[in-house]
């Protein structure tokens, strides 16, 4: 025979300790062994709580619109966008707990101009850290030979980078992350804006 107790609420022999059946548990700390096998209806969890190292525990992104018009011959790294320099390209984050992780994954297609009797030359960087304290995380070329010296130059030659980095924080302190670009010489034109792209910012639970 099943026994079953209701009761409105129990309270410690000091009465500070309270438990409700309204739907909240006051005071109380839930024990490792306790399950739930029909999951979580609803409810938010608390900025507070503590998550397994290694789970995701927020995404940032960023998407830069494709304009093929658009170029630069610029030998000084700048950042993208329909305003250059103008954060266009740029995520700013801030880490729940110093020394989770930030995972920085980028997709970006710029186009590039092969001047007669010459090469293409670009380059594009990841750009970031604290926002104090910012220093080149990577960096890509992209060239290819002879081609511009078949006779004539080869315009909005295509390119796509793709690539990730994994950033260890050290603290709370803001981070920035932004994705910048050149070209390699002044009659090596970049197309900055060419094919658009994507800077998107994963935290992980350290």
């Amino acid at each position: 025979m099943v026994s079953i107790v209701k009761v409105d609420q129990i309270k410690s022999s000091d009465g500070t300790t309270e438990y409700l059946n309204a739907g909240n548990i006051k005071n109380a700390t839930l024990d490792s062994s306790v399950t739930n096998n029909s999951g979580v209806a609803s409810g938010a969890i608390s900025s507070n709580a503590t998550f397994p190292a290694g789970m995701p525990i927020k995404v940032y992104n960023k998407t830069m619109a494709r304009d093929s018009s658009v170029y630069s011959q610029s030998t000084s790294y700048f950042e993208p966008g329909s305003t250059i320099d103008n954060g266009e390209f740029t995520l700013t984050c801030t880490p729940a707990t110093a020394g989770n992780k930030f995972l920085v994954m980028v997709s970006y297609m710029p186009g590039f101009k092969a001047p007669s009797s010459d090469d293409m030359q670009g380059f594009v960087e990841l750009y970031g850290g604290l926002t104090s304290s910012q220093s080149q995380l990577w960096e890509v070329e992209m060239r290819t030979d002879n081609m511009g010296k078949l006779g004539d130059y080869l315009n909005h030659m295509p390119y796509a980078v793709v690539r990730n980095f994994q950033f260890t924080t050290t603290s709370v302190a803001e981070h920035t992350f932004k994705v910048r670009c050149k070209a390699g010489s002044s009659a090596r034109w970049i197309y900055y804006q060419f094919n658009g792209g994507d800077i998107t910012i994963m935290e992980i639970q350290g």
